[in-house]
């Protein structure tokens, strides 16, 4: 990304790319994350970063920007969870950025 972009950006990671000091939730070695930070610090046009494979929504803010972890429907379709036992939890988020407000994110839970 070229630093004089106009234009706002969301980076999105398959697996945790972002250290949250929580020992279930580190995927990248610590030289991959710094790297990435080095990237993301140096383009303030990034307003988040979104990453997946964890089971519940967590936030943080991080080099200089948002960084959120998104739950994950896929092992609870590989294991049989069905409708009835997902009820309640959220199992997606919707995510929209916004020159003024950042990241915005926001979980939807199963109907």
């Amino acid at each position: 990304m070229r630093s004089e972009s106009v234009k706002l950006g969301l980076i999105g990671c398959g697996h945790v790319a972002v250290k949250w000091h929580l020992p279930t939730l580190e995927s990248m070695s610590d030289v991959q994350v710094v790297a990435l930070a080095d990237i993301v610090g140096r383009h303030p046009q990034v307003v988040g970063i979104i990453c997946g494979h964890v089971h519940w929504p967590i936030s943080r803010e991080w080099a200089g920007t948002q960084a959120r972890i998104m739950p994950s429907v896929a092992v609870d379709v590989r294991h049989g969870v069905d409708e009835s036992e997902a009820r309640g939890r959220p199992v997606y988020m919707l995510h929209g950025v916004s020159r003024e407000l950042g990241l915005i994110s926001q979980a939807r839970m199963a109907d």
